[in-house]
């Protein structure tokens, strides 16, 4: 019997250089998109794959901020602040939520990832209870591999390599906002340096899953599923259109954790 996977870390820490006069004031996660804060998104994955405990990483001058949306939100599952002085990278987000998460298997996604579409989490979970412990990544095609941590597939669709920002490859399928870690994870975070950036890589920790035969990828289909970043303003007005053109059409209404709001 497969265990149940309880946690899931979101990051939303970081400055938001890239969407200021904004960011001097709140966080980019909690700008809207559409007609909800950009966190919403990430966070309903999260409580729709069965979480039960949220780690969620916060820049601490957005602290207060965070609080007051909190505590008008009655949600299925515990929420935990976690202060992120400096952002180094998403692999910070394991030493800094290990204890928080009692060093466990996990989710982790990305604040400003939006992922929809027709049973991707449902792909996602499943492929996880059958490969229990190994490291599930999101594959999604791109125009323009070369701005993105790209996964290699041979034949077989297994993973071969993880390229970060490829001059050259066969492949587009950038690994976007979500994954699946084993509790594997918090050791390999300690055998991992930065990067000349200056920040630990998540294609790193990748590679040493990659090294135990432990890497397994889920390839979106881009006909009817989608992945929106939405990491600066034309991204958010993009994707404010595309779910805009959903919600008027009826599909669904993505994201409701509105529906969750204590009614004061």
């Amino acid at each position: 019997m497969n265990k149940k996977i309880k946690h899931g870390v979101l990051l939303a820490g970081g400055d938001g250089t890239r969407l200021r006069p904004f960011t001097y004031y709140t966080s980019k996660h909690l700008l809207p998109v559409h007609n909800k804060p950009m966190i919403f998104y990430p966070l309903m994955n999260l409580i729709l794959l069965g979480v039960e405990n949220v780690c969620l990483i916060i820049n601490p001058k957005h602290e207060s901020t965070w609080n007051q949306l909190l505590s008008n939100l009655k949600l299925p599952i515990n929420i935990n602040l976690v202060r992120q002085e400096k952002p180094e990278g998403i692999p910070e987000a394991f030493p800094l939520c290990e204890k928080l998460i009692n060093y466990s298997d996990h989710y982790l996604a990305l604040g400003d990832n939006i992922l929809i579409g027709s049973g991707i989490l449902d792909k996602f979970k499943n492929l996880g209870e059958i490969n229990p412990k190994h490291s599930i990544i999101l594959g999604y095609p791109v125009k323009n591999p070369q701005e993105f941590g790209v996964a290699e597939l041979n034949k077989n669709g297994e993973v071969t390599s993880i390229v970060e920002k490829p001059l050259n490859t066969k492949s587009n399928l950038a690994v976007v906002g979500l994954y699946k870690f084993t509790s594997e994870v918090f050791e390999f975070f300690k055998r991992i340096t930065k990067s000349d950036r200056g920040e630990f890589e998540i294609v790193d920790i990748l590679k040493l899953y990659l090294e135990k035969k432990k890497l397994s990828i889920l390839n979106i289909n881009n006909a009817t599923d989608y992945w929106l970043d939405t990491g600066n303003i034309d991204s958010i007005i993009s994707a404010t259109n595309f779910l805009s053109k959903l919600s008027e059409s009826k599909v669904v209404d993505i994201a409701n954790i509105e529906k969750l709001f204590v009614n004061k």
